[in-house]
């Protein structure tokens, strides 16, 4: 099953674009596998994260705290839209 994927970060200063190993995207989504499921890749398990279609990352969502949303919802075969 297809899916999309929001992350939307309390802190408006959290670097969204960095999309490297070390930054917050990229990390969080690599722990997101007991939610998106896991695949083998090169000898060991990762997160699923092929299955995710439509990413939204937003920052500024509750100014002052430090924390995540996540909001994942299931995308019909050819559908890119949050229902």
């Amino acid at each position: 099953m297809l899916l999309g994927l929001s992350l939307e970060f309390d802190s408006d200063k959290v670097q969204v674009g960095e999309l490297s190993f070390e930054g917050p995207t990229k990390s969080l989504i690599d722990d997101l596998g007991p939610l998106l499921g896991f695949r083998p890749y090169m000898g060991r398990t990762v997160s699923d994260d092929e299955r995710v279609k439509e990413l939204r990352i937003t920052r500024g969502h509750f100014p002052g705290r430090t924390g995540v949303r996540i909001v994942i919802w299931p995308l019909d075969a050819g559908q890119h839209r949050r229902p």
